[in-house]
């Protein structure tokens, strides 16, 4: 601890060497200049409440830079310390004798609190996207599924069928978009999920997906944005598309609103021995090195409220760092920015998990329980689309899905897990304990992969549905627990 003492003018008289450490000081004499009633780093109130006699505790940032500009004292430190200070009068109040002040860094301990702090924040935004992430998957659900329906007519014309799958994508990404929400909550992307990704198709896709940002708002403001692509001979890459799109837009959307008055996007991609590499370039405002050391934290935006919220590049940077890869920033004011991703590139070919099952092409019989009837009505036209031998019955909550289960046999239970009255999870313990586990239960969930192992055997859980979910997925589920109940 350091230990400085004053006499009643505030002029230093005496410090220990743990004080002298505390402050970067060499030379013992250079601290007999400093005084405490002119140190910059204290307040007005600090200071008066000492003259009136009060003993003082506080922490506060020391700015040693602050100390350099005034010159109190030759120092080897820089930037920002914080010190905890206590401050005792020595004598009474009508004749201070001096003052006696006791001296901590607590710089450890408070990069220890914030990380706390942070990490309280980022599971609170993980409490808030689980919270939220049912319903949005279930509308996300309904236009998923109805536009699968859709591109499975014969008549569409090719724009149609063109802007049918584009706004697909863009529903399949959104979803992928709260599952990036989720990991805040400690929810981590399943290495299964990776596929042999084209970095040079998929931001094709990411620029037609965002033509709306780059060319449609800015001619409506006047301004142009041109957008040029140099793509080089790259091999595939292993990783999950949707959220890597998401990636892509992130940067994109940041380099457009970087460029109120228009500008130029340029993308090139090529390899090198870390992997394949993108480089995305604006030739917008720019940052400064500060703005650049902050832009993967998060709520960290200098585009205020209406634009930003902080957590699109955090995002981008917690994908690219979940698929091995990493990403540089290089940039300065009025001068552009350049986004350098680069991702480990695919050394074997890897094929889709969607195509993993046998197809099962014999009877079954579903009960379906949802509250939402938009989804109800859906799984009806899916599953009559799978297969015509495919029945199911539809049940609005979890007490209608168990007067079905007393009247009628089923092959397979599908519940979705947020209901009002009865959760999923307390369906499937009830149907657990009547039909002894051999009752196949699939649970449909907006919530994400985050029913744990534990919960799965608790309440007799066979298969997770992810909503959304492809009409594929929907029929190979079936397909499995119709080939094991079989068996």
């Amino acid at each position: 601890m350091g230990i400085e003492i004053y006499d009643s003018k505030g002029e230093l008289l005496d410090a220990n060497e743990a004080c002298l450490n505390i402050f970067g000081i060499v030379n013992a004499d250079e601290i007999k200049q400093f005084k405490l009633f002119e140190d910059p780093n204290l307040t007005d109130d600090i200071k008066e409440r000492l003259l009136n006699g009060e003993d003082i505790r506080y922490e506060f940032p020391f700015d040693f830079e602050i100390v350099k500009k005034h010159q109190l004292y030759q120092t080897t430190k820089s930037g920002i310390y914080h010190l905890e200070i206590t401050i005792t009068q020595l004598g009474g109040i009508e004749s201070p004798k001096g003052y006696l002040a006791q001296i901590q860094d607590i710089t450890d301990k408070k990069i220890a609190e914030n990380a706390l702090i942070e990490s309280q924040r980022l599971s609170a935004i993980g409490e808030m996207a689980s919270a939220i992430a049912h319903d949005f998957n279930n509308s996300l659900q309904s236009i998923f599924g109805n536009l699968e329906l859709v591109l499975l007519e014969d008549d569409l014309s090719e724009s149609v069928r063109q802007y049918l799958e584009t706004t697909k994508m863009a529903a399949s990404d959104a979803a992928k978009r709260v599952k990036v929400l989720q990991r805040f909550g400690g929810k981590k992307q399943e290495n299964g999920e990776y596929v042999s990704v084209s970095i040079n198709k998929l931001i094709d896709d990411v620029i037609l997906q965002t033509r709306p940002l780059w060319k449609d708002q800015m001619e409506k403001l006047g301004a142009s944005i041109s957008i040029n692509q140099n793509y080089g001979e790259v091999p595939n890459i292993l990783g999950n598309s949707g959220e890597l799109r998401m990636v892509f837009y992130n940067v994109i959307k940041n380099g457009v609103e970087a460029m109120p008055e228009g500008g130029e996007l340029t993308f090139e991609t090529g390899k090198n021995i870390q992997g394949v590499y993108a480089t995305i370039t604006d030739t917008g405002i720019g940052m400064d090195e500060k703005t650049k050391t902050r832009i993967f934290q998060p709520f960290s935006s200098t585009k205020g409220f209406e634009l930003g919220r902080g957590l699109g590049m955090t995002g981008v940077w917690t994908v690219i760092k979940e698929h091995n890869g990493s990403i540089e920033v290089i940039s300065a004011p009025r001068k552009g920015t350049s986004i350098i991703i680069t991702l480990p590139h695919l050394e074997e070919e890897v094929k889709s998990i969607e195509n993993g099952v046998t197809e099962y092409i014999g009877s079954a019989r579903i009960l379906w329980v949802d509250d939402e009837e938009i989804i109800r009505k859906l799984g009806k036209k899916q599953i009559a689309i799978i297969n015509e031998k495919w029945t199911a019955d539809f049940a609005s909550n979890g007490h209608e899905a168990l007067d079905y289960l007393a009247k009628y046999e089923y092959d397979l239970i599908i519940t979705d897990i947020g209901m009002p009255g009865m959760s999923g999870l307390q369906l499937a313990g009830q149907i657990k304990e009547k039909y002894e586990g051999k009752m196949k239960v699939a649970l449909a969930t907006g919530w994400g992969a985050q029913i744990s192992d534990e919960d799965k055997e608790k309440y007799g859980i066979g298969y997770i549905l992810e909503k959304p979910f492809k009409l594929e997925q929907l029929k190979n589920l079936i397909g499995e627990a119709m080939q094991m109940t079989r068996k």
